[in-house]
């Protein structure tokens, strides 16, 4: 897969909010001494080496005495495992761990299955449903507005049910034996469906 592909599938994602960042695992050789203070790392006659400290927590981990004998023993299980490099200095496997959010170190078939995975998840994601309910609430005749404590109960009442004011409307009616009006407001409640 080209890079101009990958780049826009890279900002598909990040417009999506979907993710791709993973963690990565490298081994990396470093010299014993980066890893360990040089007058902590003691070289044993069996040509191995051990951590002073290393041991040390050993012992003091596992509740043994601190006597030179249990010392001298531990540094015999707690050498650290190296190997060297063509001019003899001793180095470390180490593993770093971290992560890459770019599409460069996924193979074209593990990027397919990730869309795929991205795109479903955002499928089945839940989907908020609402229901809605109109009321209406007409002027009196004689007064000709309408009741603030009539609206002040029904607004109440609704609330009390889960119902919140979504939006109003006012539509004039027009009497048909007169030439009076009224109006008519329309109340339009929203609460969240029950699944």
């Amino acid at each position: 897969m080209d890079q101009v592909l990958k780049n826009e599938i890279m900002q598909y994602l990040k417009a999506s909010r979907l993710t791709t960042e993973v963690q990565v695992e490298e081994m990396v050789s470093v010299p014993l001494s980066k890893l360990y203070q040089e007058q902590d790392l003691v070289h044993t006659p069996e040509g191995n080496y051990y951590s002073k400290q290393e041991v040390f927590h050993y012992l003091k981990n596992n509740s043994y005495e601190l006597t030179q004998e249990n010392f001298e023993i531990a540094a015999r299980h707690c050498y650290i495992s190296y190997q060297t490099d063509e001019n003899g200095v001793p180095y470390k496997q180490v593993t770093h761990s971290y992560s890459k959010n770019s599409l460069d170190h996924i193979s074209d078939e593990d990027l397919q299955t990730y869309l795929i995975y991205s795109l479903l998840q955002e499928r089945t994601k839940p989907v908020t449903l609402f229901e809605y309910k109109v009321v209406t609430l007409k002027d009196t005749f004689w007064m000709g507005r309408t009741s603030s404590e009539a609206l002040q109960d029904i607004l109440n009442d609704h609330s009390s049910r889960g119902w919140r004011l979504k939006t109003t409307s006012v539509n004039q009616i027009t009497n048909v034996v007169g030439s009076e009006s009224r109006d008519e407001l329309l109340l339009i409640f929203e609460r969240q469906r029950e699944n």
